[in-house]
């Protein structure tokens, strides 16, 4: 959280130094770096981006969406983490702290008009830049094809007013009493991992999430191949708590712990399922509740777990 307020949190930024992308500080998937260094081939090498030229490019931007609701969740997640931290604090003081720049970002890109370059060798994306007439350079926006820049102008209206509208007060501080720890689903005890899914179809796919995350959790025949068993609780919550309709039923966390030591192999969650009770820093510092939301958020739009 300590830098979150430095940056856009909405884009995946490419500082052009010398055309090098920066990999310490940009989470981007390999098709973007793939996608950005033809981008910069093509406006070196073609005769009709004279004046658009890489030594006059200040950076290149990905614009990202996050679904509302996911955002919603997130923003509430923050809220819980920087009032543990900052008990005395003010809805202004979180902003301030959180998504400073972000709001700063989203408005500047809201009130910009671009031109549109087209979708030069690449029909997935489509490319526009603004010129900034202060630093005399241009600022390249890259968009899916499917999509255009004022989708996500228009997208972008809706997460500034989604932030100043926050109800800074209002969010409940989550705890974990005996009775919340223990409590049971209307269903009876499952006995296998699948039980443990509103639908059994959704079991592998959710545990695709784990897969594809960076870096991955299992492997492709459920090894446990990770560092940091706090992901599975949080996991879990993801899916407990999904909107509109959650995943994973409600049940005793030594349920949970017991089927996934069962379904994953090498895992051992402790007998007690601490875990469940632990709180990780490092995975919320980490941002590792955001991704597994947006993986689901890609799920759920592709249609994977229905419509």
């Amino acid at each position: 959280m300590e830098y979150l307020g430095t940056r856009n949190l909405f884009i995946s930024e490419f500082v052009m130094g010398c055309r090098e992308a920066d990999y310490e500080y940009t989470q981007t998937k390999t098709l973007e770096i793939e996608v950005l260094k033809k981008w910069l081939d093509f406006k070196d090498a073609d005769w009709g981006m004279g004046k658009y030229r890489s030594e006059r490019t200040q950076y290149v931007c990905f614009l990202c969406l996050i679904d509302l609701w996911v955002l919603k969740d997130i923003i509430n997640d923050l809220i819980k983490i920087y009032q543990n931290e900052y008990p005395f604090s003010t809805k202004d003081d979180f902003i301030d702290k959180v998504f400073k720049y972000t709001l700063y970002d989203l408005n500047e890109i809201v009130e910009r008009r671009y031109v549109w370059l087209g979708e030069p060798n690449e029909a997935e994306f489509i490319f526009y830049t603004y010129y900034s007439h202060s630093d005399r350079e241009f600022f390249d926006f890259v968009v899916p094809s499917d999509k255009d820049i004022e989708y996500y102008q228009q997208y972008y209206k809706k997460v500034i007013q989604l932030i100043n509208e926050i109800d800074f007060e209002g969010v409940e501080q989550k705890t974990n009493t005996p009775q919340q720890t223990e409590k049971k689903s209307e269903q009876e005890q499952p006995k296998t991992f699948e039980e443990l899914f509103y639908k059994s179809e959704h079991a592998e796919i959710c545990l695709s999430i784990l897969r594809e995350l960076q870096p991955p959790v299992i492997d492709a025949i459920n090894n446990y191949i990770g560092k940091a068993k706090g992901i599975f609780p949080l996991w879990v919550e993801v899916l407990k708590n999904r909107k509109p309709e959650p995943l994973i039923k409600h049940f005793a966390d030594k349920v949970y712990k017991d089927l996934l030591n069962e379904k994953i192999k090498g895992l051992n969650l402790s007998k007690d399922a601490s875990e469940f009770r632990k709180q990780y820093k490092r995975l919320y510092n980490d941002k590792k509740e955001l991704d597994i939301k947006t993986i689901l958020s890609q799920y759920s739009q592709s249609g994977k777990l229905g419509k």
